[in-house]
């Protein structure tokens, strides 16, 4: 089994999803890349059955007629076998350093007594096209340096947490969706 399945919803792609495949390659043999086409009018398919050939303990492709990117998402998620899941969209990328220090981080929780539900981090928003950037936090705000959130029933200080983490029925709806969904899908987000 691996240890995470990142899905990447495609659909007319061909002319940069290359750049994310090639940072989820760095994962290894940890990683299940679950690439969905999702009836590409362009050369996103062939793209993506190249990947599955050149690498096929790792990439696998689903094609399928156009169902937006929901369809894509859930798709990966029917045919995830990774431990853990991230949808990576077919126009983002994931800093490869970062990376490593997430896998590292799952791995060193896989024989817990609590198993490890949830792993928030911080991201990068990188406008390309006035070429800039802003690291965003674990609530959408700027952040000061890139940390990991430990979610489940694992004790974590309360300044740590992520405020949904214990989310009420009084928080904003999008909040308890939010908590909700990630405690009953125990996805990687």
């Amino acid at each position: 089994m691996k240890l995470i399945t990142f899905t990447v919803p495609c659909y007319n792609s061909a002319a940069y999803m290359d750049h994310c495949i090639e940072t989820l390659l760095t994962a290894g043999e940890d990683a299940e890349i679950i690439l969905v086409d999702d009836g590409s009018k362009d050369d996103t398919g062939k793209i993506a059955d190249a990947y599955a050939e050149k690498y096929p303990t790792i990439v696998r492709v689903i094609h399928q007629e156009n169902g937006g990117h929901g369809e894509g998402v859930n798709q990966g998620i029917r045919n995830a076998t990774g431990i853990y899941f991230k949808v990576v969209d077919s126009d983002d990328w994931l800093d490869t350093d970062a990376l490593q220090q997430v896998l590292a981080e799952l791995r060193a929780h896989l024989n817990d007594e609590q198993p490890l539900d949830l792993m928030m981090a911080n991201y990068v928003y990188e406008h390309v096209a006035d070429n800039t950037q802003q690291c965003r936090g674990l609530q959408g705000h700027p952040a000061r340096r890139p940390r990991f959130h430990l979610g489940g029933d694992r004790q974590v200080p309360a300044e740590q947490k992520h405020p949904d983490a214990h989310a009420s029925s009084t928080a904003p709806r999008s909040l308890r969706r939010l908590r909700h969904g990630a405690a009953q899908a125990h996805l990687l987000c």
